[in-house]
C-alpha cells in the first residue's frame, strides 16, 4: 500500500514538472518581428551548442521549436531589423563571420569555443545591431541569385569540410549511447510518419532502387567469382604435390575399377564382385524374359513428340502442358495463317 502511494506521488509530480516546462516555454512570450536570433536547449546549452536563425515572428518559431517534448528551446539573444531584406542580410553576415564554429554541414548550429563565454557570439549580434540602426528603412538591398548563393555554399562547404566531418565523428563517438537514444525516441514519436514516408519512396522510386539492387547483386557474384578464383590459384599452388598425389591415385583406382567391370548381356556394365547381386535385379530379370537389352527398353518408353522432343511415356501429358510445347504450337499455327 505504501508502495502504491508513494509511486503515485511521483507521477503526480512528475506530471506537474511537464506541465510547469510546458508553461514556461509558452509564457516566454517575445514580441520581436523580423529578427536574427540566438537559440539552444536545456540540454545543449552545457555543452555550447546554439542555433542562429531568422524569423519574421519569433513567437511563433520558438512555439514550433517546443513542439517536441523532448527539449526545453529557449532564446538566448535577438535583435530586431527594421526590414524583412535587412533580415535576410544581418543572418547572412552572421552565418559568414561564425561559419568556422559550424558543426553541423545541413543545418546553421555552432558550437562555442572552449574556455569562451556566450558574450562571444552575442558580441557579432551586437555589432549588426548597430549596424541595423544607421541603416535607412527603404534602402534596397541586392540580393543574390540562386547560382551565386549556391556557389558560395559550396565553397565554404568544401572550406569546412574536413574539419567538419572530424568534429562529427568525434561528437558521434562521444555522445553515441545518446544520440541513439533520441533517434528511439525520434523514431516512436513519428512511427506511422516516418512508416507512410518510406513507402512513399520506396513506391517512387522502385525502379531505380531495382536498378541497383540488380547491379549490387552482378558486382557481387564478380566479386565472388573473382575472389574464388583468386582462391583456387593460391590453393593450387600450396598444394601443388597433394594434388598431384591425388590425381596419380585416382587415375590408379580408375583403371583398377575399369579393370574389374564386365558387360553384362542385358546391356549393363557390372564389376565381377556385383555381378552376382547384379543377377538378381529386376533389370536383368526383365531382359532374360523379354530378350530386350535396357538400352532396347528404354528406347520404348519414348515416344517422338509433334514438337521433336524425345519424352518418355510416362512424362508425355506433363510436357504437353509445357511451355515449350505451347510456344512450338502458337509457332506452327502462325507459320500456317501466314
Amino acid at each position: 500500500m505504501k508502495d502504491e502511494i508513494i509511486q503515485q506521488r511521483d507521477e503526480l509530480i512528475e506530471k506537474k514538472d511537464e506541465r510547469i516546462k510546458k508553461l514556461q516555454r509558452e509564457t516566454q512570450v517575445i514580441d520581436g518581428r523580423n529578427v536574427c536570433y540566438l537559440c539552444t536547449s536545456d540540454e545543449k546549452e552545457s555543452e555550447g551548442i546554439y542555433t542562429i536563425g531568422k524569423s519574421i515572428n519569433l513567437k511563433n518559431r520558438l512555439g514550433h521549436y517546443n513542439d517536441n517534448k523532448l527539449f526545453n528551446f529557449k532564446i538566448v539573444y535577438y535583435i530586431s531589423c527594421k526590414t524583412v531584406q535587412v533580415m535576410n542580410a544581418v543572418e547572412k553576415l552572421l552565418l559568414s563571420k561564425l561559419n568556422k564554429y559550424k558543426i553541423i554541414s545541413t543545418r546553421d548550429v555552432f558550437q562555442l569555443p572552449d574556455v569562451k563565454e556566450i558574450s562571444f557570439f552575442t558580441q557579432y549580434f551586437d555589432y549588426l545591431k548597430k549596424f541595423c540602426d544607421d541603416i535607412e528603412e527603404d534602402l534596397v538591398l541586392e540580393e543574390r541569385t540562386e547560382e551565386e548563393l549556391q556557389e558560395f555554399k559550396d565553397e565554404i562547404f568544401e572550406e569546412n569540410k574536413e574539419a567538419k566531418s572530424e568534429y562529427n565523428k568525434e561528437y558521434r563517438t562521444e555522445h553515441h549511447e545518446e544520440i541513439l537514444e533520441r533517434e528511439a525516441v525520434f523514431r516512436e514519436l513519428n512511427k506511422e510518419q516516418l512508416r507512410e514516408r518510406t513507402l512513399d519512396y520506396h513506391f517512387n522510386n522502385r525502379d531505380e532502387l531495382n536498378q541497383k539492387q540488380r547491379e549490387k547483386a552482378v558486382e557481387r557474384t564478380e566479386e565472388e567469382k573473382d575472389n574464388k578464383k583468386e582462391y583456387m590459384k593460391i590453393y593450387r599452388k600450396e598444394n601443388a604435390k597433394h594434388i598431384a598425389e591425388s590425381k596419380k591415385k585416382y587415375n590408379e583406382e580408375k583403371k583398377e575399377i575399369m579393370e574389374e567391370r564386365i558387360d553384362c548381356a542385358c546391356g549393363s556394365t557390372v564389376t565381377r564382385q556385383n555381378m552376382t547381386t547384379h543377377l538378381d535385379t529386376d533389370r536383368h530379370k526383365n531382359y532374360l524374359k523379354t530378350g530386350k537389352t535396357v538400352n532396347e527398353s528404354r528406347k520404348e518408353d519414348f515416344v517422338d513428340c509433334m514438337c521433336g522432343m524425345s519424352i518418355s511415356k510416362r512424362g508425355l501429358k506433363r510436357h504437353e502442358g509445357s511451355k515449350i510445347h505451347k510456344s512450338y504450337l502458337d509457332s506452327k499455327a502462325t507459320i500456317e495463317i501466314n
